[in-house]
């Protein structure tokens, strides 16, 4: 259903900015410019809804790239038994979405000592994605990690185990 509504709205909109064209056509003189500036006007015009997620996609990709490593906090690895320590989030006023970087640590169990941690960056969605109720942008996915998450603890040597619920 929700495609169903995507691909209106996009259907709509293209025949609204293909009649906004048609008449700025007919208003403007028979020079050489006017078949260029038409084409940029058309395409500008057309991307306009999706303009936020791209400028924040932007944003997003090399915030990605930066932190897609998982960082090692401690020298001595190897047979130890770790537990999730907690996260830390920081709210990011870069680009046109809102920017999660939501730091993820894990710990020695029972000694709370730093062992490694990573960065997980989660991303709100455009306005038109808003308004359609998707809750992640249309043009790409809303959240990065490093990808070798699953295979970390056998990489370093660590158990993990689930933290006890205190009462």
């Amino acid at each position: 259903m929700a495609g169903l509504i995507f691909f209106t709205v996009i259907g709509v909109w293209f025949f609204l900015v293909l009649a906004f064209v048609a008449w700025v056509v007919k208003k403007l003189p028979d020079k050489w410019w006017k078949v260029p500036i038409i084409t940029v006007l058309f395409f500008v015009i057309l991307i306009l809804p999706i303009m936020d997620e791209v400028v924040g996609g932007i944003y997003f990709l090399q915030l990605c790239r930066k932190n897609a490593t998982i960082i090692i906090d401690s020298e001595k690895t190897s047979g130890i038994t770790i537990w999730y320590g907690g996260r830390e989030q920081e709210n990011i006023e870069l680009s046109t979405l809102p920017i999660k970087k939501i730091k993820i640590s894990y710990v020695e169990a029972y000694k709370k000592t730093p062992i490694y941690h990573y960065y997980r960056i989660e991303i709100g969605s455009g306005w038109l994605s808003h308004i359609l109720g998707f809750g992640s942008p249309m043009l790409f996915s809303g959240v990065c990690q490093p990808e070798n998450l699953e295979e970390i603890d056998s990489q370093l040597g660590t158990k993990k185990i689930n933290r006890p619920v205190l009462n």
